[in-house]
């Protein structure tokens, strides 16, 4: 077998050979593999060894193997792409073979991969805005708890005493209503609690529930109106009622404070209570029979009994008694009515026919 036989059994296998990556099999290098398809369709591959002549070793190679499997044959060339692709149909738009929801990003696949993050996240804020409210509704309680006297600048430093608390309610009145007729009626020290509005020197107010604290309460008359006044004794900041959700404040007077400064005890109520002995009947107004109403009546009960005296008709009779002291009327009327005939009659007594 020469050289250019071996060179044209080579050729046949060219294609072959690239395709593996084999970029140039015209050249044979020691180490090189080429392969060969043989006449009985069995594919062998042959390595070639380092030697004298690469050639020479090829050769000897395909000598034996072209007696055990006939002639080495050329690769039969690949099929055209427009055959295998006759039985596919043509889609002028390869991007329209996939629905509208398969070409979009898989948003609900998204949704889910990632919702038990927002679930953690939304936990988290939650609880971050909890834990807020709560701070806020704490603060706020310790807020309306401040002791009053200390919650703010006092507008009278060391406080009100009862020697001055004459002249610091003046001024409370006239802070509140300014230019108005002020006639302070009392004063009473004693203790102030309920939810109130506190003014502080600072012209700031605080919303605070008092508790029993020391207080003075004015009964003041402004421009003929009755008002009360309170001021916390500690501080001499005035007190008042926020609004009618704030409900009333309940004040417990203990003493009054006199002009001078001097105490006077609060008078005790003690409503009269009439009281009836068990068992007893009510006292009955004595009569005076000689009184000219009761002659009147007399006179009367006299003429009915004459007007019904052997009358066997059943009869209503109403008698109407009105007696008065002093200018007023002394007046009586009697009316008589059959119950069968319904007529209805009014007598007089001789006294009134001569008035």
């Amino acid at each position: 077998m020469t050289n250019t036989e071996i060179g044209n059994i080579i050729a046949k296998s060219k294609r072959i050979n690239q395709e593996a990556g084999i970029t140039n099999p015209d050249t044979i290098y020691p180490g090189q593999v080429l392969t060969f398809l043989f006449q009985d369709g069995v594919e062998r591959s042959i390595t070639i060894e380092h030697g004298d002549n690469q050639w020479k070793v090829l050769k000897n190679k395909l000598s034996l193997l072209i007696e055990t499997h006939g002639s080495v044959m050329p690769y039969p060339d690949p099929k055209p792409d427009s055959v295998k692709q006759d039985s596919v149909p043509v889609n002028p738009n390869p991007g329209s073979s996939k629905s509208s929801w398969n070409a979009l990003p898989d948003i609900w696949g998204f949704i889910v991969d990632i919702w038990p993050l927002f679930a953690l996240i939304a936990l988290v804020l939650i609880v971050y805005f909890l834990i807020l409210a709560i701070r806020g509704l704490i603060k706020r309680f310790r807020d309306m708890h401040e002791n009053p006297v200390t919650a703010g600048p006092p507008q009278v430093h060391g406080g009100v005493n009862d020697a001055n608390a004459h002249s610091r309610m003046q001024q409370v009145a006239e802070s509140r209503f300014p230019g108005a007729r002020i006639d302070i009626k009392n004063i009473r020290r004693g203790w102030l609690s309920g939810l109130a509005k506190v003014f502080y020197a600072d012209g700031k107010t605080k919303k605070l529930r008092l508790r029993d604290v020391p207080s003075y309460a004015g009964e003041t008359r402004i421009n003929g109106r009755d008002e009360t006044i309170y001021f916390l004794q500690g501080c001499g900041n005035d007190a008042r009622v926020g609004n009618y959700m704030m409900g009333d404040l309940e004040f417990r007077p203990d003493v009054i404070i006199n002009t001078n400064g001097s105490e006077s005890p609060i008078p005790e109520e003690n409503p009269a209570v009439e009281t009836v002995a068990e068992n007893q009947p009510p006292a009955v107004p004595a009569v005076n029979p000689s009184s000219e109403h009761n002659q009147r009546v007399t006179e009367t009960q006299k003429m009915l009994g004459e007007l019904l005296k052997g009358n066997d008709a059943k009869h209503k009779v109403e008698m109407v008694h009105v007696h008065k002291n002093g200018d007023q009327e002394d007046r009586f009327e009697v009316k008589i009515e059959s119950w069968y005939d319904k007529v209805s009659k009014k007598l007089s007594t001789p006294a009134e026919e001569g008035k």
